[in-house]
């Protein structure tokens, strides 16, 4: 124990700090953000030039296809990292990588338990039964405000760029409802994947609280004397 109260926002800061599988990262990496970047600023010069050919009807339709093939460019390298190590999908690969995932997050999972540990078993489990709680709240209250976008994936955003592909094709102006549409959708995705991300760490507060309770709690009760656990311990010969 570092002397720090136990706070959900010391064990958020200490989950942020665990290093993530490079395969399995969802961290946002400044290659990503400028993708993202790069693809808002080409959609919404690719719409300007279809609502405004400063350049000429015929100019302004190449330069805003154009655009678009940027912005879906940059929004498949944001959405889709790309791997390091380029190779053929198959099943036993995908085995494989997972048995690397979990070797490699086994480990700062029993560091992170183990800070946990140095805790009172009360007060891990008190705090594992809340997070427990506002995570069930979560996915009762999820539907309710998302529907079913959050199971959407990227269709929300592949929607976006089919509109504007269809404006390009019949040579159409972008409209005021076009725009809200499009809007509307880029809004739910972003709402459901925070959503999303704010599930997972619920879930992954509970799961680490309720594990380093339950070993806090072996570990005092090991250290109680008059407990099995004690005598079994002090006493492995006499032990039944």
């Amino acid at each position: 124990m570092d002397g720090r109260e136990l706070t959900f926002a010391l064990l958020n800061e200490r989950i942020e700090g665990l290093p993530e599988h490079p395969s399995v990262s969802t961290k946002t990496s400044r290659r990503e953000i400028l993708a993202y970047v790069i693809g808002g600023v080409s959609a919404v010069l690719a719409i300007g030039l279809l609502n405004w050919p400063i350049f000429g009807k015929r100019w302004s339709i190449g330069i805003s296809a154009v655009l678009v093939v940027i912005e879906i460019v940059s929004l498949g390298i944001a959405l889709f990292p790309i791997v390091r190590r380029p190779r053929l999908p198959s099943f036993s690969a995908e085995r494989r990588d997972l048995a690397d995932q979990m070797d490699f997050d086994r480990i700062h999972h029993e560091a992170l338990i183990s800070w946990l540990c140095s805790y009172p078993s009360e007060t891990l489990s008190t705090l594992a039964s809340y997070a427990r709680g506002r995570h069930e709240r979560m996915k009762d209250r999820m539907p309710i405000m998302l529907g079913a976008i959050e199971k959407l994936g990227v269709l929300p955003l592949v929607g976006a760029l089919l509109i504007q592909v269809k404006s390009y094709v019949h040579e159409a102006k972008y409209g005021w409802l076009d725009l809200l549409v499009v809007a509307a959708l880029f809004i739910g995705y972003w709402m459901a994947l925070a959503l999303v991300f704010q599930r997972i760490r619920l879930e992954q507060m509970a799961i680490y609280l309720a594990d380093a309770a339950n070993r806090s709690a072996v570990i005092e009760g090991a250290s109680r004397p008059g407990t099995a656990a004690h005598d079994t311990l002090v006493h492995p010969a006499t032990a039944h």
